[in-house]
């Protein structure tokens, strides 16, 4: 869950239908109606360097504003949605230029009646507004690091004369607008890294295939939970899955490249290390099955809890498992042929070694 917050004067604005009314810097963002004479008041949001990839799935979306003024006048209807461009400038300080991007809204709108009333200086969220900001991030243009503009306002006026205050980025800008944006799951087929480029993603939960990396590049994935097929790098290339939970394959290291995950849980498949590569696991529980050193390869354990199954060392590489649990099994370790070195590091605190 990321959490955007409105940052510059021009970022928020001020637009009522009649009577005819715009202010770039006003203090309040302003929706509803008041009267049968002013209604249609709304504005528009804008924030920036949202950390999206293009094409993720989006699990969940807010807008939370702080009420400025205390109101409980009835009804107040309002709706949300979104400029539908690729990376929206700031606001210019004409009605003209706001009211052209308004027209160009997302198809996706979000509904915000039937507010109730509102205390100074309180929190509100918005409804759901995931179909929204899944609009933008689908564009063909969106990139990580682009700005969303959000539309709140009554435009037409299906307000009974009600309206809700909250502060602009011109009264405070501690309690200015947020957008609140949690990613879900990243589904990504096989990968191949052949040069030196990066493969980077952040998600709640990222989902990779069969990832083969033949060159320098690198790989990155962080999330609360990482699952991963299979691993292969034949290069110098480095993995890197930071998460909750990490949950890799088979995996392959025949250069020199580098695996390494952090995570709470760490879950590896069948580990072949027959270059000079190293796989380093930190975590608090790490389950490995069977490990296979050929060359000077390593493989570095610390957690917790740290289980590995049927291990080959027939090369000049060296195994390291340091654990520390509080209660019972500490550390795990079962080998075959053990030729060069094993270093089994362990600490018990009420427990039996085993």
């Amino acid at each position: 869950m990321a959490t955007y917050q409105v940052s510059a004067g021009t970022d928020d604005c001020y637009r009522r239908e009649e009577p005819n009314y715009w202010d770039l810097g006003y203090t309040k963002q302003w929706a509803g109606s008041e009267s049968g004479s002013y209604y249609g008041y709304g504005g528009g949001m804008r924030f920036t360097n949202i950390i999206i990839e293009q094409g993720a799935t989006i699990a969940e979306a807010h807008l939370i504003m702080t009420c400025r003024d205390a109101t409980s006048d009835t009804v107040c209807n309002t709706r949300i949605s979104a400029e539908d461009v690729d990376d929206p400038a700031t606001f210019a300080d004409n009605s003209g230029a706001f009211d052209s991007r308004y027209a160009n809204r997302t198809t996706a709108k979000v509904d915000w009646d039937s507010i109730g009333a509102w205390t100074t200086d309180t929190e509100y969220t918005s409804p759901e507004l995931k179909t929204v900001i899944q609009e933008i991030v689908d564009r063909g243009g969106w990139a990580s690091g682009y700005d969303i503009v959000i539309f709140w306002e009554d435009f037409d006026n299906r307000s009974s004369h009600g309206y809700r205050t909250a502060y602009a980025y011109d009264s405070s800008s501690a309690k200015a607008p947020k957008l609140v944006i949690t990613i879900g799951e990243t589904h990504l087929g096989a990968v191949t890294l052949s040069g030196s480029g990066s493969l980077t993603s952040n998600g709640v939960i990222t989902a990779i295939g069969k990832a083969t990396m033949t060159g320098s590049g690198v790989l990155s994935a962080i999330g609360q939970v990482f699952k991963l097929a299979s691993v292969t790098l034949t290069g110098v290339g480095t993995l890197v899955a930071n998460g909750v939970s990490t949950l890799i394959g088979k995996s392959t290291l025949s250069g020199s490249g580098t695996l390494a995950a952090k995570a709470s849980g760490i879950f590896i498949g069948k580990a072949t290390l027959s270059g000079s590569g190293s796989l380093s696991a930190i975590g608090r529980r790490l389950v490995t099955g069977a490990v296979s050193l050929v060359g000077a390869g390593s493989l570095s354990a610390i957690g917790v809890g740290i289980f590995i199954g049927a291990s080959t060392l027939s090369g000049l590489g060296t195994l390291v498992a340091k654990a520390t649990m509080t209660y019972g099994r500490i550390l795990r370790i079962h080998t075959t042929k053990p030729s060069d070195e094993l270093t089994i590091t362990s600490r018990i605190k009420g427990g039996k070694r085993r």
